[in-house]
């Protein structure tokens, strides 16, 4: 199950004492963290919420949390967009560039101000090195990943708060890689005083 953990050093400080607090003493080693770590997956599950486990263990309630995952988890990934503009300027992109398809049919949805400006542009070839020149512009952009809260809402995983983010609907808060954590006036550390 957790095979790449070889020392207590490399397991999280807030998961080890939670689990020495539901112990009343401290774990003896990685092999016994490994049991206690099922043993208490397995206790969470006869709670009917997070709430209530916390209303049984009020002094778990200083750790960050970590217990649930978020649901139908997607991890971020990069993507490429890519887009096209018809181009009208001096060569160094000071100028006119108006979006198109690859083909270099511009848009039917300009704005007005865009589409007066697109038709003087066609009018003053003069005023141009690159004129009416379609260009391919393309850009990786990273979309964060995302899951469902267990209030059914869709959550985007993105750093709003030391590296946590609010579902938007019920305000569970969770941290990058979608495990539930307390709210941060629960949290152990006082992490407004590091700015």
């Amino acid at each position: 199950m957790r095979d790449w953990i070889s020392s207590l050093d490399e397991i999280d400080r807030d998961c080890i004492h939670r689990y020495e607090y539901l112990l009343g003493r401290k774990l003896k080693d990685c092999n016994e963290y490994i049991e206690i770590d099922g043993q208490v997956d397995e206790m969470i599950l006869e709670f009917e919420s997070r709430k209530e486990f916390y209303e049984a263990y009020p002094e778990l309630k200083k750790y960050k949390g970590g217990f649930n995952m978020i649901q139908n988890y997607t991890p971020s990934q990069y993507r490429t967009v890519i887009e096209y503009f018809k181009v009208f300027d001096d060569g160094h992109r000071n100028g006119f560039g108006f979006p198109c398809d690859e083909n270099g049919k511009v848009f039917d949805d300009l704005n007005p101000d865009a589409l007066k400006n697109y038709n003087w542009c066609l009018n003053n070839p003069d005023k141009f090195v690159r004129f009416n020149k379609v260009v391919k512009e393309s850009w990786t952009v990273r979309d964060d990943a995302h899951g469902t809260c267990q209030c059914g809402n869709e959550v985007y995983l993105y750093d709003e708060y030391y590296g946590a983010c609010q579902c938007g609907q019920c305000g569970q808060w969770y941290n990058l890689s979608g495990q539930e954590l307390l709210p941060p006036e629960d949290w152990q550390e006082n992490l407004d005083d590091d700015y």
